[in-house]
């Protein structure tokens, strides 16, 4: 027997196949080779990878989304209800001061009361010739109105009613209740005063 190198034995096809650690034809297997990275990835043993799949961005782009639209509606929601003060604070010092305005007058002096019903501000809205309490039953404006009738800038969409009854308060006779309502849309401010003799 000799002792050469054993040569490797032949494939179906007549040629020898390669061995272990070698490539085609007897060239040697190359690890680091593109093909061979390709391979090894493809069959999942390839380097670790990193990053995020079609999939896991999509399903993170639609929670972002649903939180971001939740909180641009709860955003949305606090910045209109921040004009709301603003409103009622306007409401509330125009009722203020129409209340103050009324109950500083007489109770009652003599002479007819003026007629009075809803007008817009101007001359038929001037107080200027009110001389006691009860000549402000039924005072109805659009808008706020200064004592002359001209209209207060920035409070035109505002509504001003006034009612003047006759009541018994705690068993004082000749009492006036003056009722003030400033409203604005569907809100409204009331507020309640009295005048006695």
């Amino acid at each position: 027997m000799c002792n050469s190198a054993p040569f490797p034995s032949p494939g179906p096809s007549g040629h020898p196949l390669p061995q272990a650690g070698e490539g085609l034809r007897g060239w040697p297997k190359r690890q680091d080779s593109p093909l061979a990275r390709l391979r090894e990835r493809g069959r999942g043993r390839g380097p670790s990878q990193s990053g995020f799949t079609l999939v896991e961005m999509i399903i993170a782009i639609i929670i972002i989304s649903v939180g971001l639209a939740g909180l641009l509606a709860a955003f949305n929601v606090g910045v209109r209800g921040s004009v709301d003060p603003l409103i009622q604070k306007q409401m509330l010092a125009a009722a203020e001061g129409l209340m103050e305005e009324i109950l500083l007058k007489p109770y009652d002096v003599n002479g007819a009361p003026p007629t009075n019903g809803s007008t817009e501000c101007g001359a038929a809205a001037s107080r200027q010739n009110f001389d006691d309490v009860r000549d402000y039953a039924g005072y109805q404006t659009i808008g706020i109105c200064d004592i002359y009738g001209a209209s207060v800038p920035g409070l035109g969409a505002y509504g001003v009613l006034v009612n003047v009854a006759p009541i018994t308060l705690d068993g004082v006779a000749n009492t006036l209740q003056v009722t003030v309502t400033v409203s604005r849309g569907s809100d409204s401010v009331q507020l309640l005063g009295f005048r006695a003799i």
